[in-house]
């Protein structure tokens, strides 16, 4: 079983996990292509390869 101990500093699981789900919810779609995409536009500071939209 995992503890909070074994997660890097500032690394939050449940809010990880919120906001792909968020991103799968507005994919409108279970294909990871279009998730991650959407996780780009909605969360550029998340990621690396972020969508800035202006």
């Amino acid at each position: 079983m995992e503890s909070i101990d074994d997660y890097p500093d500032g690394y939050d699981p449940t809010g990880m996990y919120d906001t792909y789900m968020a991103a799968r919810s507005a994919a409108g779609s279970n294909d990871i292509k279009d998730i991650a995409a959407e996780l780009r536009r909605r969360n550029p500071d998340l990621v690396t390869d972020a969508v800035h939209e202006h």
